[in-house]
């Protein structure tokens, strides 16, 4: 009933329904993973940690849950999160998605070399998973901001920008599915990128347009956001 309230476009009595199915099954992993997932994707992600938490602690073993577990505790309780993915490679030290995981407690860390060597090796292990071009994209931002931070410093080779965008590109290739996330990292890429302002523009609107047409609200809240943050600093320069 819950997948049915979800195609009626009722995400809120989806929810309503899984919570009243968890607590009648309360011993049901499967749907401990199910709410906890659909809370993140509409943006209550204090509500999904218990979620996972339970489903963890009833399925142990379970690589899924236990790698989504360890995504929402990297900045939390990044011991924690280091616990789950060791876990998860001790079962399968080809896990693609724990090295991803590894590569962002890198990343939160300041490692952006370590964080590279890791999806580098994602990718060995997993060349067509749309995560890896994902985290892929995100090491090279946060080689750009760490660059940028630096007394005197500037990002001066659009190489390095460009690298981004194909990480993007790429993501969208092998069928990743955060479509407005996606352009407004592109914007928000293009918006520090000197001479592309306008094409920055051009991608917060189509995010807009995008999280208008079949946005959740936490979509449409996160694209707005970050589009009045672009029109606020244009404004000001």
């Amino acid at each position: 009933r819950a997948e049915s309230l979800l195609a009626a476009g009722q995400p809120q009595e989806a929810v309503l329904e899984l919570r009243a199915a968890v607590q009648a099954r309360p011993d049901d992993a499967a749907l401990h993973l199910r709410l906890a997932d659909l809370l993140v994707d509409y943006g209550h992600t204090p509500s999904a940690l218990h979620f996972y938490r339970e489903a963890n602690y009833l399925e142990p073993d379970d690589q899924q849950t236990a790698l989504r577990l360890a995504e929402l505790l990297v900045r939390e309780d990044p011991e924690r999160s280091r616990e789950l993915i060791d876990g998860v490679l001790a079962r399968d030290p080809g896990s693609a998605g724990a090295r991803l995981q590894q590569a962002e407690l890198a990343l939160v860390s300041g490692d952006t070399r370590e964080a590279m060597r890791l999806v580098e090796l994602a990718r060995s292990l997993s060349p067509d998973n749309p995560e890896v071009y994902w985290k892929l994209a995100h090491v090279h931002e946060a080689t750009i901001h760490a660059i940028r931070k630096r007394p005197g410093r500037k990002v001066h080779h659009a190489s390095t920008f460009t690298a981004v965008l194909e990480a993007y590109d790429q993501y969208y290739a092998k069928g990743g599915t955060r479509k407005i996330e996606t352009l407004v990292a592109r914007a928000e890429l293009l918006a520090i990128w000197p001479g592309h302002a306008k094409q920055a523009s051009r991608s917060f609107h189509l995010a807009l347009k995008l999280a208008e047409k079949e946005g959740t609200r936490g979509e449409t809240l996160f694209a707005v956001s970050r589009a009045r943050e672009f029109a606020r600093n244009e404004g000001d320069r």
